[in-house]
C-alpha cells in the first residue's frame, strides 16, 4: 500500500528544495503578540524559511513517537499545479458531491482558506488563492494499516503581510460556516464532516482547530508571522482513535520556536 508520502512525492508541481478574502486590509502584526520576533522571519532568506520546518532528529529530541518518519526532503508546493491534480480531484469528488451550484460556491467562500494552509487535508474547487507557495515536509507517525497518522509541517508564503493576516482571520473565524457548507456539499455523508471552533494560544497567537473530514479525524495549527503562515496538520489514516492532537501540538511548537530563532538582520546604512 502506498503511503501518503509516496503519493505526495509523485504529485505534479512538488519540487525538492535544499480565497477570496472579505476581511479587508488589516494590520499584518495584529495577530502576533508584540513581544515575539517577527523581524527575523520578515527578512529571512529561502534557507532560513526552510529551516523553520522541524527535522526528524529535532522532533525525536523533543518527543518520542513510535514509527516516526519525517521526509528528509523539503518539498516546494506550487498551488497552480495542485488545482487540476488527481489527488485534489479525488478529495473533492467524494461522498456523492451535490450538484447544487449555490452550495458549492458557499463551500469555496467558507472553506478555501483551510485548504490553502492544509492542501491534502481539505479540498475545494477554488483557484483564487492568496498563497503563492508552500515549503513543507511530510511526516508519518505510527504503523501503516494499524494506527498511522499522516500530515505536514509547512511554511505557507503569501505575497504580503496583509494577505497573510487576511487569510489568518478567515481561518480563525469561519470554522462553523465551513462546517455547515461541507455538510451541504456532501448531504449523503454530512456526519462525516465537521470543523470545531478553534482555540487561540495567547502567547504565540497560534490558532488550533480539530474536526473530521471524510470521516478522518484531524488537527490543524496555524501561526501568523509577517507574510507567512506556519501550519501543521495531521489526520488519521486507519483508526479514528489514533492521536492527532499531541503530534500536531509538539511539531507545531517546534516550528514556531524555529521561526522565532531567526535573527533579525541589521539594516544597511
Amino acid at each position: 500500500m502506498k503511503t501518503l508520502m509516496h503519493r505526495a512525492l509523485a504529485t505534479a508541481g512538488v519540487l525538492s528544495v535544499g480565497v477570496l478574502s472579505a476581511c479587508g486590509n488589516m494590520n499584518a502584526e495584529a495577530d502576533a503578540p508584540a513581544s515575539l520576533n517577527t523581524a527575523g522571519i520578515a527578512q529571512a532568506d529561502a534557507n532560513e524559511i526552510a529551516g523553520i520546518i522541524p527535522t526528524q532528529s529535532q522532533i525525536s529530541d523533543k518527543e518520542t513517537f513510535s514509527y516516526l518518519i519525517a521526509n528528509p526532503i523539503i518539498e516546494k508546493f506550487e498551488p497552480q499545479s495542485w488545482f487540476k491534480s488527481s489527488p485534489r480531484n479525488a478529495l473533492w469528488n467524494a461522498d456523492q458531491l451535490t450538484d447544487n451550484a449555490t452550495a458549492i460556491q458557499e463551500s469555496i467562500d467558507r472553506c478555501a482558506a483551510y485548504e490553502q494552509v492544509a492542501p491534502g487535508l481539505i479540498a475545494t474547487p477554488s483557484e483564487d488563492w492568496l498563497v503563492s507557495s508552500i515549503d513543507r515536509r511530510e511526516i508519518l507517525i505510527g504503523q501503516s494499516d494499524v494506527n498511522q497518522i499522516a500530515g505536514y509541517s509547512q511554511v505557507v508564503a503569501t505575497p504580503s503581510a496583509s494577505d497573510a493576516a487576511n487569510l489568518f482571520a478567515e481561518i480563525k473565524n469561519q470554522t462553523n460556516s465551513c462546517s455547515n457548507a461541507l455538510k451541504a456539499v456532501y448531504p449523503q455523508a454530512a456526519d462525516q464532516y465537521s470543523l470545531r471552533s478553534p482555540s487561540i494560544d495567547p502567547q504565540s497567537g497560534t490558532v488550533t482547530l480539530a474536526g473530521t473530514y471524510r470521516g478522518q479525524k484531524f488537527q490543524l495549527s496555524v501561526t501568523h508571522r509577517d507574510r507567512y503562515l506556519i501550519s501543521t496538520w495531521f489526520k488519521t489514516q486507519v483508526s479514528p482513535e489514533s492521536d492527532v492532537r499531541k503530534p500536531t501540538g509538539t511539531i507545531h511548537s517546534l516550528a514556531v520556536s524555529n521561526a522565532e530563532a531567526i535573527p533579525a538582520k541589521a539594516e544597511s546604512k
